[in-house]
């Protein structure tokens, strides 16, 4: 605690205060205007910032004298059921945090199967961890500017691109591009993301990309482009803003849907499979590591808010199951510690919507389309999962009695 205090202590040397420092570094701090300047700005740091700085010393005093150490919204007051409520509003179902956390665990354990599959036909059989390694070390998967990055993903959308009118039969009139997320902001940002065309259809969308190539290797691109472009996040909204006959909240509610929204994008990464993306090994491996990353989010929030798990606990977890930085898993775990069940929503809502494919596809046989069922998905807007199952169960008994 006296470590701590001493490094939140306020210098009491005005003359040390980085809002001095442009008068003291001055060529003309001799010039009596510019003197004068500066003990008008002593006196106002004196008198109205010290103490300001001062008050905020001791208000982090206090709530360090009383934080708790462990991650777990479950360990304050009424925590337990913060949580239960949380769960229910990301995943929109009566799922239990126990019941997500075993759900993740199976989740987990058939994704490894899959991988080690893939290891296998990419040499490495019985050896998933070398695999990994390869993939985590080898230059060949790493761009050699941001500038070759985001020329080599423009050049994937564009074959995307091609491919969507065969699995979709509404097509947003919305366009988006790519751009770099600046060098100083990639490093705590995601490899990428999504930035939807402004509801009013004044702008393109943004399909944002690190400017650190070394956090988007080319085993990744497919499953990321799918996801963040199109069809996931960016066709995804604007083929809902532009569904003038649904509701208002269906139209902008997006961000309110976690398990709608971004379950679809994490499905769209499994439907480029169908899309004849993935041509190598190493591709098909990135689009497990992807799920495996959102199906380790299932075990790692419940076992932090239920089960409670230490940062340490959760991050060795990830370590084992991925091959994400160590930078990029402490990052995530912090986010499913400050953000109680966000993160669940993922994988639920994936699995909801591959459930609901399989369903049609076994009720309707031949009469089954890709394009019929996405459209009858993106047609929603952004809802509930039951909301969006019932919608789906219509569509498919109008199908099934055409």
């Amino acid at each position: 605690m006296a470590a701590h205090r001493a490094r939140l202590r306020v210098d009491r040397c005005t003359c040390r205060s980085p809002f001095l420092g442009p008068f003291v570094r001055s060529a003309a701090k001799t010039q009596p205007a510019v003197a004068e300047a500066a003990a008008r700005a002593a006196q106002v740091i004196e008198a109205e910032l010290r103490p300001a700085q001062q008050a905020y010393v001791d208000m982090l005093e206090r709530l360090h004298a009383e934080a708790r150490d462990s991650l777990s919204c479950g360990d304050t007051p009424g925590g337990r059921a913060y949580y239960r409520a949380m769960v229910g509003h990301f995943t929109t179902t009566a799922l239990e945090p126990a019941a997500i956390h075993a759900l993740g665990l199976t989740e987990v354990d058939r994704i490894t199967r899959d991988m080690e599959a893939v290891a296998a036909d990419a040499g490495y059989a019985g050896d998933l961890t070398g695999y990994r390694r390869f993939l985590s070390t080898a230059p060949q998967f790493v761009s050699p500017s941001p500038e070759a990055l985001r020329a080599t993903l423009e050049s994937l959308c564009k074959r995307i691109d091609r491919k969507i009118p065969a699995f979709f039969g509404r097509i947003p009139r919305m366009t988006y591009g790519l751009e770099s997320i600046p060098d100083a902001a990639s490093a705590a940002m995601p490899p990428a993301y999504a930035q939807p065309s402004p509801a009013d259809g004044s702008a393109a969308g943004v399909f944002w990309v690190s400017g650190l190539p070394s956090k988007c290797p080319s085993y990744l691109h497919v499953p990321i482009a799918v996801h963040e472009a199109w069809p996931g996040h960016l066709m995804h909204i604007a083929l809902i803003q532009e569904a003038t006959a649904l509701p208002t909240f269906r139209r902008h509610g997006s961000v309110k849907y976690t398990a709608c929204i971004e379950g679809w994008a994490l499905y769209c990464e499994s439907l480029a499979e169908d899309m004849g993306l993935y041509e190598t090994p190493h591709q098909h491996y990135g689009r497990l590591e992807m799920e495996q990353w959102r199906a380790v989010r299932l075990v790692v929030d419940t076992g932090i808010h239920v089960h409670g798990w230490s940062r340490e606990q959760a991050i060795a977890f990830m370590a084992a199951h991925l091959t994400l930085s160590a930078e990029t898993i402490a990052g995530e775990v912090d986010r499913y510690a400050g953000m109680p069940a966000q993160a669940l929503g993922y994988q639920i809502g994936n699995l909801a919507l591959r459930g609901l494919r399989k369903r049609a596809e076994q009720a309707l046989g031949p009469r089954f389309t890709h394009r019929g069922f996405h459209d009858a998905v993106t047609g929603a807007g952004a809802v509930t999962l039951p909301v969006l199952e019932g919608l789906v169960e219509e569509w498919i008994a109008a199908q099934a009695s055409a």
